[in-house]
């Protein structure tokens, strides 16, 4: 896994930890995480932080949502995904969570493409047992979440759109994908198989 690899993927872990404490306030016990409790523990505590949220909380989530939809026309990714990722903690929005994971992952197959052209490898290992792991925290913490919690609004609007319909396939594959990379041993450049899941970029600008 490259250097850039591993940072990104810890800037994730940060990002969604403190984006948790910011927005979601969580209780001093809580239900182990990907379990249907701890799932419906964090939707109560997104709508606990909607109840104290200000106008200013909200605006602020809106336009961090449509800067990170501006970066992600451009194909920065990685900006798109600071941007996503700074919004839900100002306010809630499910296409802020989703949005959030697909850049992570297309700023990481970036990043990894640029790296592999740049050293002249037509392979690059990556170790199939940490890149299983973020691609499970990434589903958990955001790209499921966020279509739960639309679920859980009722945003048929949304959950119908070619841009969440989309989204749930991509978590499919995702997760098909992180369940293979726990088989099996580490392999020539898994980040070819999560760019085949995400496909074309999403059609953003509709949350």
């Amino acid at each position: 896994m490259t250097t850039r690899l591993r940072w990104l993927a810890a800037l994730i872990a940060l990002t969604m930890a403190g984006g948790a404490q910011a927005a979601d306030a969580p209780p001093a016990a809580s239900a182990p995480a990907g379990t249907p409790a701890a799932r419906a523990d964090r939707l109560a505590q997104a709508d606990a932080a909607r109840q104290r949220q200000t106008p200013a909380d909200m605006k602020a989530a809106r336009a961090l949502a449509a800067q990170g939809d501006r970066a992600y026309r451009r194909g920065e990714y990685g900006k798109a995904y600071a941007a996503y990722s700074s919004a839900y903690p100002n306010s809630p929005l499910a296409y802020a969570y989703v949005m959030a994971s697909d850049a992570h992952w297309r700023a990481v197959v970036q990043a990894h493409a640029a790296a592999r052209k740049k050293g002249g490898k037509r392979c690059d290992p990556v170790g199939s047992d940490r890149l299983a792991g973020d691609l499970a925290q990434s589903l958990e913490q955001e790209l499921d979440f966020g279509l739960a919690l639309a679920d859980h609004d009722k945003d048929r609007a949304f959950l119908d759109s070619p841009l969440a319909i989309r989204a749930g396939g991509i978590a499919t594959c995702l997760r098909d994908l992180t369940q293979r990379l726990r088989a099996g041993a580490p392999r020539c450049d898994d980040t070819r198989a999560i760019e085949h899941c995400l496909g074309d970029p999403l059609p953003v600008g509709g949350g």
